[in-house]
């Protein structure tokens, strides 16, 4: 509770902390200060000594989550008083000499991450634009652990906003001391009509060190509202959107909250996205969308998503609208962050990847991996990663993301740091990705896919998965010489290994499998790329003989990862591919029987760009800008193609095209009767695509 009560205008709530937050006045400061709260749950109709559910929503604790409107007076949501340096985790009444406050213990299931979010009603029949916010912290830093309690907030309660200068952290080293913070934030730029509902949540989660957590807790909650006049707020419609890379473009929407003259510039933060612009997407920045007092509040422009042929990371575009011209303002969802989903799978059939070819489980910590590389070229190991579950855990318990290379037939090997002498002069890293025992499953991954497992995620077989007659308990697992590559379905990869005794090292170090060495299957002369086109190329090679097929390899210059493809007969068509990209290939034979050819020499083509592309066009240009109704483009040679031109606006609507019969280097332009505002220009001569954005006064 406060110690000294604002005179006159404080609003101290009798039973707040037992009804819904209503904010009827505007000015006036509103408090919660947790007086009579004993800790003894949360309920939708509160008995004295609980919180209402009706104003707090609690989550992320080992019991479940507490919605709104639900109840819960037992286990984690009901421990009682206390007066600090508890060890349970779960939600408390602090007292701290008399004055209550709202109080967590912290553990790795519970409040990690966890909130508690506050559910505010605007009943003050004013807009409110601002909201003044202050309350006490308290932070019992007793553990040797640093944790969070950070503030955002939300107008659904889905998309929350953070509040930066309301950030706090504890101390990591273990002082044994109570701290008080007294937090202030003024929220402005806000949009809540009489009626609307505010959300204001305090979210904690682990930060540093190790060990138990601190504890902390809430008081004094202080909510004031202004009211103002009503001006538009500019923002995206989504801050997250998630599509396939195969999806095409991305409809990116910018609302208003009211229709009003104004313009929103957007731009892309290159230090804070993964994709790279030309070769993951494409988008004109600066970019500037115009509302109109006339027309609709929401508007759209496209982001150009390329299809690549390269198997990678999923990758982020992040979306900044810089500022705001005009009468309006910029709102809280001012970033959106497009996530690519990568459409590539990883190589898994016979001898084309890495796989686990031994697995030691032997005594005390001599624990112990093994990978395969059963191809006849070095693997780099960059995107390659593996995981270790234990006791049936859906996340992983540890990571190893690999790095050097594997040579061509070679192994790598991770060895338990802390295990015998033997095992460790064969490591090539060490990792505690080895802490697992007999019935934790293991992933080896290359990127996103898997491509080999030793167990089952999220399956405990209690004490060992059973491998033929044996187990993966106390024991060392060899693959079998007749396995090629990695299995995904542990049912067929339980019947893969050879099991011997425990601290069996003599296998280690070194693998073959049948069918993966180059014999005495020939390999393919002249490599002819007979046709290319934007999206593929066509290949044809002299037949080997005894070759009943023939692998395909071919990767984007510059991938580390080859992607494969089999032909019966001595040529094939590679389709899927980008305009404009340099691409590696490579054929080899394969005579049955595991008898493959060695592959040919990797050669190189580059497909030819196609309409909606770029090349470059540096002596392009394209004038008067901004135009009244006339432009003119500059600088394409004087070869007799004729110029198409497109004009879209950012709906990605085509409101123009026109071919040029003037063979000339300047072309006249007439724009039709169009809308003032930003329009997208594509011109197109031959293979040669210029791309600019005009804006029509």
């Amino acid at each position: 509770m406060m110690k000294k009560l604002l005179p006159i205008l404080l609003v101290a709530l009798a039973s707040p902390i037992f009804a819904q937050l209503s904010v009827t006045s505007t000015d006036v400061p509103f408090v919660i200060d947790f007086t009579g709260f004993e800790g003894t749950g949360f309920n939708v109709a509160p008995v004295p000594g609980q919180l209402s559910t009706e104003t707090w929503e609690v989550l992320g604790f080992s019991d479940g989550d507490l919605f709104f409107g639900n109840t819960d007076v037992d286990g984690d949501f009901a421990k009682g008083i206390t007066t600090g340096n508890v060890s349970s985790g779960g939600v408390y009444a602090f007292d701290n000499g008399g004055n209550i406050a709202l109080y967590t213990q912290p553990t790795s299931s519970d409040f990690n991450p966890g909130s508690f979010t506050l559910k505010i009603a605007n009943n003050t029949g004013a807009f409110v634009s601002e909201i003044d916010l202050s309350y006490i912290a308290y932070i019992y830093n007793n553990e040797g652990r640093s944790n969070s309690f950070n503030v955002s907030y939300s107008y659904n309660n889905v998309i929350f906003f953070d509040v930066p200068e309301l950030d706090l952290t504890s101390v990591e080293a273990d002082e044994d001391s109570l701290y008080t913070y007294n937090q202030s934030a003024v929220i402005p730029g806000l949009v809540l009509e009489d009626g609307d509902f505010f959300y204001i949540k305090w979210e904690g989660a682990d930060v540093s060190g190790s060990g138990s957590r601190d504890e902390f807790g809430l008081d004094d909650i202080s909510v004031t509202a202004t009211s103002g006049a009503i001006i538009p707020v500019v923002g995206f419609s989504e801050t997250e959107i998630v599509t396939g890379e195969a999806d095409g473009p991305v409809a990116v929407a910018v609302e208003i909250t009211s229709p009003v003259t104004c313009t929103a510039v957007i731009s892309v933060i290159d230090s804070l996205g993964t994709a790279t612009y030309g070769s993951d997407f494409i988008v004109s920045t600066p970019f500037f969308v115009d509302f109109n007092e006339v027309f609709d509040s929401v508007l759209l422009f496209n982001v150009l998503i390329a299809n690549d042929a390269v198997l990678e990371i999923d990758e982020t575009i992040v979306l900044k609208i810089d500022s705001v011209i005009g009468t309006c303002l910029l709102g809280p969802a001012d970033e959106l962050v497009i996530t690519i989903i990568d459409n590539e799978s990883a190589l898994n059939g016979p001898c084309e990847n890495l796989y686990f070819s031994e697995y030691i489980e032997g005594g005390s910590n001599n624990k112990a991996l093994e990978i395969y590389n059963p191809t006849d070229a070095a693997i780099d190991l960059d995107g390659y990663i593996v995981k270790v579950f234990n006791n049936g855990g859906t996340a992983p318990s540890n990571t190893l993301n690999l790095s050097g290379t594997i040579a061509a037939g070679g192994t790598y090997n991770i060895v338990n740091p802390s295990a015998d002498s033997v095992l460790i002069a064969l490591a090539d890293t060490t990792s505690n990705v080895t802490f697992f025992n007999g019935n934790d499953a293991v992933v080896l991954l290359q990127f996103a896919d898997t491509i080999d497992v030793i167990g089952r995620v999220g399956e405990d077989p209690i004490t060992e998965w059973l491998v033929d007659t044996a187990g993966t308990a106390d024991n060392t697992l060899v693959r079998k010489a007749a396995v090629n590559k990695g299995q995904t379905d542990w049912t067929i990869g339980a019947t893969e290994w050879n099991v011997y005794g425990q601290n069996e090292f003599g296998f280690f170090g070194s693998h073959t499998a049948d069918g993966c060495a180059v014999a005495g299957c020939g390999t393919p002369a002249a490599v002819n790329v007979t046709g290319a086109v934007s999206f593929g190329i066509k290949l044809q090679w002299s037949p080997v003989a005894g070759a009943v097929n023939y692998q395909i390899q071919y990767r984007a210059l510059g991938s580390d990862v080859w992607l494969s493809k089999n032909a019966s007969t001595n040529k094939t068509k590679i389709g899927g591919l980008t305009g404009g990209v340099t691409y590696e290939y490579r054929v080899r034979a394969n005579c049955g029987g595991g008898d493959l050819g060695a592959f040919t020499d990797i050669q190189t083509v580059t497909t030819p760009l196609k309409l909606g592309q770029f090349e470059d066009a540096e002596d392009i240009s394209l004038y008067p800008n901004p135009s009244n109704g006339t432009l003119y483009l500059d600088g394409f040679d004087t070869e007799e193609d004729a110029v198409v031109f497109q004009l879209f606006d950012m709906t990605g609507r085509m409101v123009m095209n026109q071919t040029s019969m003037n063979y000339g280097n300047v072309v006249e332009i007439s724009l039709p009767e169009v809308q003032p505002g930003t329009y997208l220009v594509r011109a197109t001569k031959g293979e040669v695509v210029y791309q600019t954005v005009v804006v029509v006064e």
